[in-house]
């Protein structure tokens, strides 16, 4: 046959694009032979679709024999799979300029049609299904194969098929050096890469790993190219390929390694949306301590999720995920958990609907530094607004958003807990996300499940976040009231004096009021009808005014309505005096700055 020698190869020319030719190998034409130029050192990439083997050869000295030191490279699959579908491939990085060979060569006793393609880019364009490289069709639980590509061998195809539209969640994980990975359709099923064939890439620099994260692919075959990457030289690198259909990605490839954390934060920046999905960081933890996540920035619905790959096969599993954010439309996502050990985490941001920039902050402050507002309450005003939640071991902070639309007093109260938590008032002035020093106004600290509020005046229009967090480590709900009225509308109890009985003993406390601290609310009760007298002493005169108020708060709502207010105090200079007969119940006395700041002696008598 004409082509069955060196010196009668079939002569394709300059490798300068890709070449296809159609051949057959049988019992009277064993070998074909074709004959190629490289104009200058390139990459060179051979498939040869069929049962047939493949070599590629270098006639050095010339002399039409193929010396065993002439074979540069060689495929030869042991023949599973259908004839026509069983791929054989050369991929090599660099090669010298100069004039090669290809030989194929039967594999079994009967004929065989093959379809012979090269090309020398520099990422394989050529689509070589191996021998035991169909995945088939992709399921929730990840599908694993371990490879390598460098020098010898640049890159390798993986078939895999969707039985329905669905996510597309590839992995590439465990390399020494740079290896890039590919989503590719042949929709053309010409065994050819082409541009518009190419779904998405992940290129990340170094050893770092690759992920491809697609949703809503349309069923049919697609394969998963792995390459070589490397230009001056090559780079050799065993790998582990993943692949599942996983609505939310359950393939670790992190992105970037943050290192351990510590109180300053931890910040990087990503995107999520249609044509990458999720984005996984890993970090840790020196030792035992708290963690703090937020999740800012959002232009659309984007998620977090916090896991421990405890058995380190590179798959999210039942059990792994220890605690997540899920809150809808654009609104900032956060994790706040205390005790976590030290070791390895990763945390997974992923697209729930549209696409989006996100800014992800991460530390172990022990009170949580990083603002990620669960909710705006916008303006304030003398009606109170409130939001109830949880703090704990599971969510050990929350932040809310409110503002000032001029200057005023500023009322918060925390009520309705079973267990220790604070409040912290602060602005962020630079808007970078974080509580940094000199932002916070002021903190409310009391001990045990007692109410907090913070009472503050002539406050700045614009911006504020109040945090409520967990003291100790005890769980509990919350109830978050803010108003700018004056006096303080919302009731924060400071002391229950407990049950006042007539004749007794009067009850005598000595506080505070001021810009610092606006308002005191001191609870009591009665059994009976009585009389009961309170007194305001000991008012820093001619520079100072505090007054006094007694009301009951009828519905128990937390707030001094309309109608709860039975008699305020009036007109003293250095005493305020309040004389009134009450019924049985519960009663509150408020004591509130009027100008400027004094202390004062609260006296409380039934007669």
């Amino acid at each position: 046959m004409p082509d069955d020698t060196l010196f009668t190869a079939q002569n394709l020319g300059s490798l300068t694009s890709t070449i296809s030719v159609a051949g057959l190998v049988g019992d009277t034409d064993i070998n074909d032979f074709y004959r190629f130029d490289l104009t200058n050192n390139s990459n060179l990439n051979i498939v040869l679709k069929g049962d047939a083997d493949l070599r590629l050869i270098r006639d050095f000295d010339g002399d039409g024999v193929v010396d065993v030191s002439e074979v540069i490279a060689s495929s030869g699959t042991t023949g599973t799979g259908t004839p026509g579908t069983v791929f054989e491939s050369i991929n090599l990085f660099n090669q010298p300029l100069g004039t090669y060979f290809v030989r194929v060569t039967r594999f079994s006793t009967s004929d065989t049609n093959y379809q012979l393609s090269l090309s020398g880019d520099l990422m394989s364009n050529l689509i070589a299904q191996e021998a035991g490289a169909d995945l088939g069709h992709l399921s929730a639980t990840p599908i694993t194969r371990f490879g390598f590509v460098g020098s010898s061998d640049t890159s390798d195809f993986y078939r895999f098929s969707l039985a329905s539209t669905n996510d597309i969640n590839i992995s590439l994980t465990g390399l020494s050096a740079d290896a890039d990975i590919r989503l590719i359709r042949d929709f053309d099923s010409d065994g050819v890469v082409d541009v518009s064939e190419v779904i998405a890439s992940s290129t990340f620099g170094s050893s770092v790993s690759e992920a491809i994260n697609v949703n809503n692919q349309t069923a049919g075959n697609y394969f998963v190219q792995v390459n070589s990457f490397g230009i001056a030289n090559a780079n050799n690198t065993n790998y582990t390929l993943r692949l599942s259909n996983a609505s939310t990605n359950n393939l670790i490839a992190p992105e970037a390694n943050l290192g351990n954390l510590s109180a300053p934060p931890a910040t990087y920046f990503g995107s999520v949306g249609d044509t990458d999905t999720s984005e996984i960081v890993r970090f840790s933890l020196a030792s035992t301590s708290d963690l703090n996540i937020s999740l800012t920035g959002l232009s659309a619905d984007a998620d977090l999720q916090l896991i421990r790959d405890v058995n380190n096969n590179g798959v999210v599993e039942a059990g792994e995920v220890i605690a997540s954010s899920t809150r809808s439309g654009n609104v900032n996502d956060s994790i706040n958990l205390n005790n976590q050990a030290a070791g390895n985490y990763f945390v997974q941001v992923y697209q729930f609907g549209g696409n989006t920039n996100y800014t992800l902050r991460l530390s172990n402050a022990d009170i949580s530094n990083l603002n990620a507002e669960e909710i705006n309450l916008g303006n304030l005003a003398a009606t109170p607004a409130t939001y109830s939640s949880f703090v704990g071991d599971t969510d050990t902070s929350d932040i809310v958003r409110f503002s000032l639309a001029s200057t005023g007093d500023l009322n918060i109260s925390l009520t309705g807990l079973s267990s220790d938590a604070d409040l912290r008032l602060f602005r962020d002035t630079n808007n970078n996300g974080v509580f940094d020093l000199g932002e916070s106004i002021t903190t409310a600290t009391r001990s045990g499940n007692l109410d907090e509020s913070i009472n503050l005046n002539n406050q700045a229009a614009g911006s504020y976040f109040v945090q409520v967090y967990q003291f100790g480590s005890n769980n509990t709900n919350y109830t978050l009231r803010l108003s700018n009225s004056q006096p303080s509308n919302i009731i924060a109890v400071q002391e229950n004096f407990g049950l006042l009985t007539a004749g007794g003993n009067g009850i005598t406390r000595n506080d505070f009021v001021g810009n610092s601290d606006t308002s005191d609310i001191y609870r009591f009760s009665l059994n009976n009808t009585c009389n009961v007298t309170a007194s305001l002493n000991g008012i820093t005169t001619l520079v100072a005014d505090a007054d006094l108020r007694l009301f009951r708060d009828s519905n128990n709502n937390g707030i001094v309505e309309l109608g709860e207010e039975i008699t305020r105090s009036s007109g003293g200079i250095t005493q305020e005096f309040i004389n009134q007969v009450l019924s049985a119940g519960d009663y509150f006395l408020q004591a509130y700055q009027f100008s400027g700041e004094t202390n004062y002696s609260l006296t409380v008598n039934a007669v």
